[in-house]
């Protein structure tokens, strides 16, 4: 049994018709020194560009220049650097390892006459999986941090009823190796922010490939765009280590 405690930080999200979710696992002692090897990029980045010193690392908002990340907005070579700057902030360690699951919204209406929700069914089975790489790995029980949202209560009743009564599926479980299902804001707690980059780049990884976009023809001379160049790093990005082989529920 590992002397420390797991951490699993989850993180959700839905782009047209898809839902994913995600989790990264690792014991305190690695989410203490990536808590510290972030706020160390933040001052780099906030002497560097004025962005603000308590800055959140969130994909969306990072890509799209808001929530503080106004200063890079634009700047594409600069914010797939800063991306990727905050990403290797897990270079060299052992974890967290990532696990992540989607789900085809329409395919899972048409499938069942009484189907779950999206988010009941990737969440059931990422729990599952955090549980069985626990119990695999020998860990102990793992505690659970997800982002604070308006669907805590939800969240807590469905994970108590699953400890009760096991989940629904062909992958039964109660859940015995999580400890508990905590809610804390994502501002003050930087594995949610981890996380969510991750979450947010195989999510893109998952859509980009898929659409076609129109260009014309390229001028004598010219050099790829920035935006291909922050593409490309962003793509090479997206592979990173994962605890299980990623589930695709629908």
């Amino acid at each position: 049994m590992s002397s420390q405690e797991w951490v699993a930080y989850l993180d959700e999200s839905q782009q047209r018709s898809h839902y994913f979710v995600g989790a990264a696992l690792a014991p305190e002692d690695v989410w203490q020194e990536i808590a510290s090897r972030l706020a160390a990029l933040r001052s780099s980045i906030a002497s560097t560009y004025g962005i603000p010193a308590d800055i959140e690392f969130h994909g969306n908002p990072l890509m799209n220049g808001k929530d503080g990340w106004e200063p890079l907005r634009g700047r594409h070579r600069e914010v797939a650097n800063t991306y990727l700057r905050a990403l290797t902030t897990l270079d060299g360690l052992e974890s967290p390892h990532l696990l992540f699951y989607g789900v085809d919204v329409q395919r899972l209406n048409a499938r069942y006459k009484y189907p779950m929700s999206p988010h009941e069914v990737c969440m059931d089975h990422l729990l599952e999986r955090i549980d069985d790489f626990a119990r695999s790995q020998g860990l102990g029980q793992v505690m659970v941090v997800a982002d604070q949202s308006s669907q805590e209560k939800q969240l807590q009743d469905r994970f108590a009823r699953n400890q009760r009564l096991g989940t629904v599926g062909y992958r039964r479980s109660r859940l015995e190796q999580i400890k508990a299902l905590e809610f804390r804001s994502s501002a003050d707690t930087d594995g949610l922010q981890i996380v969510d980059l991750a979450l947010y780049l195989r999510q893109r990884a998952f859509h980009v490939p898929q659409e076609k976009h129109p260009q014309g023809p390229s001028k004598p001379g010219k050099t790829p765009g920035k935006d291909q160049s922050a593409n490309e790093a962003l793509g090479s990005m997206a592979t990173m280590k994962t605890a299980t082989p990623e589930g695709w529920l629908c």
